[in-house]
């Protein structure tokens, strides 16, 4: 379905007739007829008779990348500045306001800086001819829209994501558009009269700003794949790597539960050289391979499956991804392609997320990274190490080592019981908060319907789980008899066998516990990207206000991270 711009419903569409618009690469304004231009060995931005045009280097050549323009205002002048490491135009318009470009030496990324009234509306529009747009979510995973299929094409976009990133010429390049302030930021592929295409980044907001808008290039930046592997055993693709960098992949993951959850996954693809040199690797947060000899990952709510990518000598291999558990599935019929929006190399870092921390003061920065979480001891690890020590018959002189294994267990527990309540009381909360919105706007009933039964599974799971895991007292008197057995008149063997024992009990009932936890994220994760789709495609203004209130709230429970919740 292609996205119209709102007409009518929105405050701020209404009052278009009366905001300056600024679209980056549009009608920038050479007053005097004269070609106006800043460029470096990576970028070009060219003003020519009123016409703006940002273009790129690739192998020698100039390749355009997007149109810029100034509409519905009065332009004064247009005029070069200097800058010890920059270049800059500065363009004035309408009353008191400039705007200037900034392009720093051997960058890729242009910044306009917005110098105006605090009252005033401006609108930022970037046209340009997209194939993939990525939002990305830092605190979830990144949404993928693949324009060839009606039903993403885009439309609004959450503002409080920053940044999104539009993947161009098959392979060579991608367009990246970011704000450090926004009211509606909208992007997408709009339908026009003739029946062509075009895609659009739009941003509004008032007073001063600064936007970043990049177009980082190399053969092979993306790459979209066209035929995947249906077989366990790894094949080379097409695809050479360009440059170090997080690489990844989409795969849209389904957990059917009592009803189906929907995720999109970007996985790493990571260096086989490096991760053949452990038997374990952590990829990232609640993501490992855990046999590096056979590729068996290991995500911490989903369970084991099949790695399916790896790099090698700067080729990519890839096979299918299966997992264990037979309600997790895989989308196959998805599209998939192959990014990078970081990376850790710091002499030769062309990608937005290092680009946009440039942009972002700390505490917006602060807003887009996990807070780490928890205290205690991992259940499976401290009941290994008890049942060891006990096998070793050396339960007496390693007592005060057991004593603090059982007390980190407990403090484990009852931060999962703390955690999985901040979860269910969050549910709570907004089950209400939709209830009261509807209320007030009866017309918003179905989609807060919708949304409350997105995140409904939370107290329905903590339910069915419960008789496993239990209370956090139930645990700890279990840790009591295992701190027994020491001083007790059973024999070694007994001593170890009950150690084992209880060991198992304990086991699986924390590792209920913190899958539920997981279980948790998880839901939220998937309540997220459905929010942010529904956002994309919804023509009404107050839905959109519901929706964007809504994310703020999955912000708000998802920020905080613990490893066993998973990404």
């Amino acid at each position: 379905m292609r996205t119209k711009l709102e007409r009518g419903n929105s405050s701020s569409f209404r009052r278009a007739s009366k905001i300056v618009g600024i679209v980056v690469c549009f009608l920038l304004c050479a007053i005097d007829g004269k070609t106006i231009e800043i460029a470096n060995d990576k970028i070009i931005l060219e003003v020519d008779n009123g016409k703006g045009l940002l273009s790129y280097f690739l192998d020698g050549q100039k390749v355009r990348g997007a149109e810029l323009n100034i509409v519905n205002t009065t332009m004064e002048n247009a005029v070069l500045e200097k800058a010890a490491d920059a270049s800059i135009i500065k363009v004035v318009y309408g009353k008191n306001s400039t705007l200037r470009f900034i392009l720093r030496s051997d960058s890729p990324y242009l910044e306009l800086a917005f110098d105006c009234p605090a009252e005033q509306e401006n609108v930022f529009l970037a046209k340009f001819e997209s194939q993939i747009m990525i939002v990305p979510d830092t605190l979830s995973d990144n949404y993928i829209f693949f324009m060839e299929n009606a039903d993403e094409n885009g439309g609004r976009i959450f503002p409080d994501f920053h940044l999104l990133a539009h993947l161009l010429d098959n392979g060579r390049a991608m367009l990246t558009c970011a704000w450090l302030d926004a009211d509606n930021v909208f992007s997408g592929r709009l339908e026009k009269a003739a029946g062509k295409n075009y895609d659009y980044c739009r941003i509004e907001f008032k007073g001063r700003n600064t936007l970043q808008l990049g177009v980082p290039s190399a053969e092979g930046i993306w790459h979209k794949i066209q035929k995947k592997n249906k077989s366990l055993a790894f094949e080379k693709i097409s695809w050479k790597v360009p440059f170090n960098a997080k690489w990844l992949i989409n795969y849209n993951i389904i957990n059917r539960w009592d009803k189906g959850m929907f995720i999109d996954e970007s996985m790493p693809i990571p260096d086989a050289k490096i991760v053949l040199q452990k038997e374990y690797f952590r990829l990232m947060s609640g993501l490992s391979v855990i046999k590096t000899d056979s590729w068996d990952g290991y995500e911490q709510v989903n369970g084991r499956f099949s790695y399916p990518a790896y790099i090698k000598n700067g080729e990519a291999f890839m096979r299918e991804m299966i997992f264990a558990k037979n309600e997790i599935q895989v989308n196959t019929g998805r599209p998939q392609v192959i990014y990078a929006l970081n990376s850790d190399d710091k002499d030769n870092n062309i990608l937005p997320i290092p680009a946009l921390s440039k942009l972002l003061p700390n505490d917006k920065l602060l807003a887009l990274r996990h807070i780490s979480v928890g205290r205690g001891h991992g259940i499976c690890s401290g009941t290994a190490d008890i049942e060891r020590i006990f096998k070793d018959e050396k339960q007496k002189e390693e007592q005060k080592k057991i004593t603090a294994i059982l007390k980190g267990m407990n403090e484990f527990i009852v931060f999962l019981n703390e955690r999985t309540k901040e979860y269910r009381d969050w549910e709570a909360d907004t089950e209400k908060w939709l209830s009261a919105e509807s209320t007030q706007n009866p017309a918003l009933k179905p989609i807060c319907g919708k949304l409350a039964e997105s995140i409904s599974q939370i107290p329905t799971l903590w339910k069915k789980k419960f008789p496993v895991f239990k209370t956090p007292e139930d645990f700890s008197n279990i840790t009591k008899e295992v701190a027994a057995l020491i001083d007790s008149d059973l024999d070694s063997e007994k001593q170890e066998n009950t150690s084992n024992l209880a060991g198992r009990k304990l086991r699986i009932m924390g590792g209920t516990l913190h899958h539920t936890m997981g279980n948790f994220r998880q839901i939220v994760r998937a309540a997220r990207w459905t929010t942010v789709q529904r956002l994309a495609t919804t023509s009404n203004y107050d839905e959109a206000k519901l929706l964007t209130e809504f994310l703020k709230r999955t912000s708000s429970i998802i920020r905080p991270q613990h490893g066993e919740e998973g990404k």
